[in-house]
Protein backbone atom coordinates (compact mmCIF):
# COMPACT_ATOMS: atom_id res chain seq x y z
CA UNK A 1 0.00 0.00 0.00
CA UNK A 2 1.15 3.17 -0.87
CA UNK A 3 -0.03 6.24 0.84
CA UNK A 4 0.34 10.05 1.81
CA UNK A 5 1.35 9.64 5.19
CA UNK A 6 0.71 13.46 6.27
CA UNK A 7 -2.49 12.64 5.23
CA UNK A 8 -4.12 10.18 7.22
CA UNK A 9 -6.20 12.23 9.13
CA UNK A 10 -8.54 13.05 6.09
CA UNK A 11 -9.34 9.07 5.14
CA UNK A 12 -12.18 7.46 5.68
CA UNK A 13 -12.10 5.35 8.76
CA UNK A 14 -11.80 1.89 6.73
CA UNK A 15 -8.77 3.38 4.77
CA UNK A 16 -6.98 4.17 7.95
CA UNK A 17 -7.65 0.90 9.04
CA UNK A 18 -6.61 -0.65 6.56
CA UNK A 19 -3.34 0.93 6.71
CA UNK A 20 -2.85 0.91 10.86
CA UNK A 21 -4.53 -1.60 12.67
CA UNK A 22 -3.40 -4.79 13.96
CA UNK A 23 -6.34 -6.90 12.26
CA UNK A 24 -5.10 -5.80 8.90
CA UNK A 25 -1.72 -6.46 9.74
CA UNK A 26 -2.22 -10.14 11.19
CA UNK A 27 -4.34 -10.47 7.81
CA UNK A 28 -1.34 -9.27 5.79
CA UNK A 29 1.32 -10.95 7.98
CA UNK A 30 -0.71 -14.67 7.20
CA UNK A 31 -1.91 -13.88 3.07
CA UNK A 32 0.70 -12.51 1.84
CA UNK A 33 3.21 -14.69 -0.09
CA UNK A 34 6.89 -14.84 1.90
CA UNK A 35 10.38 -13.87 1.08
CA UNK A 36 13.16 -16.46 1.21
CA UNK A 37 13.35 -15.96 4.79
CA UNK A 38 9.99 -16.82 5.38
CA UNK A 39 8.46 -12.59 5.97
CA UNK A 40 5.60 -11.70 3.94
CA UNK A 41 5.55 -9.55 1.22
CA UNK A 42 3.53 -6.80 2.35
CA UNK A 43 4.82 -3.25 2.49
CA UNK A 44 2.77 0.05 3.46
CA UNK A 45 5.05 2.80 2.29
CA UNK A 46 4.53 6.86 2.39
CA UNK A 47 4.51 8.10 -1.33
CA UNK A 48 8.13 9.46 -1.00
CA UNK A 49 9.75 5.86 0.00
CA UNK A 50 11.94 5.32 -2.95
CA UNK A 51 10.62 1.72 -4.45
CA UNK A 52 13.22 1.21 -7.00
CA UNK A 53 15.14 -2.44 -6.86
CA UNK A 54 11.83 -3.53 -3.95
CA UNK A 55 9.35 -4.50 -6.52
CA UNK A 56 9.63 -4.30 -10.39
CA UNK A 57 5.85 -5.36 -10.24
CA UNK A 58 5.02 -1.64 -7.88
CA UNK A 59 6.62 0.51 -10.35
CA UNK A 60 5.56 -1.32 -13.69
CA UNK A 61 1.82 -0.89 -11.85
CA UNK A 62 1.02 2.58 -12.83
CA UNK A 63 -0.88 3.01 -9.42
CA UNK A 64 -4.07 5.66 -10.03
CA UNK A 65 -3.47 9.40 -9.04
CA UNK A 66 -4.96 9.75 -5.69
CA UNK A 67 -3.81 7.74 -2.34
CA UNK A 68 -3.91 5.78 -0.50
CA UNK A 69 -2.58 3.10 -3.56
CA UNK A 70 -3.59 -0.61 -2.84
CA UNK A 71 -1.16 -2.59 -5.62
CA UNK A 72 -2.51 -6.66 -5.44
CA UNK A 73 -0.41 -9.12 -7.36
CA UNK A 74 -0.93 -12.77 -7.46
CA UNK A 75 2.19 -13.61 -8.74
CA UNK A 76 1.20 -12.99 -12.46
CA UNK A 77 -0.73 -9.89 -12.75
CA UNK A 78 -0.72 -6.64 -10.94
CA UNK A 79 -2.71 -4.51 -10.19
CA UNK A 80 -3.45 -1.29 -8.26
CA UNK A 81 -6.69 0.28 -7.19
CA UNK A 82 -7.73 3.10 -4.73
CA UNK A 83 -7.60 1.51 -1.15
CA UNK A 84 -11.30 0.29 -0.56
CA UNK A 85 -13.64 2.38 1.80
CA UNK A 86 -15.15 -0.59 2.80
CA UNK A 87 -14.82 -3.98 3.97
CA UNK A 88 -17.01 -5.56 1.22
CA UNK A 89 -14.88 -3.92 -1.43
CA UNK A 90 -11.78 -5.20 0.39
CA UNK A 91 -12.72 -8.77 0.13
CA UNK A 92 -13.85 -8.03 -3.66
CA UNK A 93 -10.74 -6.39 -4.17
CA UNK A 94 -8.89 -9.30 -2.38
CA UNK A 95 -10.66 -12.58 -4.13
CA UNK A 96 -10.54 -10.94 -7.78
CA UNK A 97 -6.71 -9.99 -7.65
CA UNK A 98 -4.80 -11.78 -5.18
CA UNK A 99 -6.57 -15.19 -4.84
CA UNK A 100 -7.21 -14.35 -1.01
CA UNK A 101 -10.62 -16.03 0.14
CA UNK A 102 -11.51 -14.59 3.48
Amino acid sequence: MIEDASARTKLPKTQLWLLTSKESRDFLKANCCKDASGNPEFRIVDKGTELTGVWKQLKDAHPPESLPWLILSNGDDVKALPIPTDPAESKIYLEQYAGVTQ
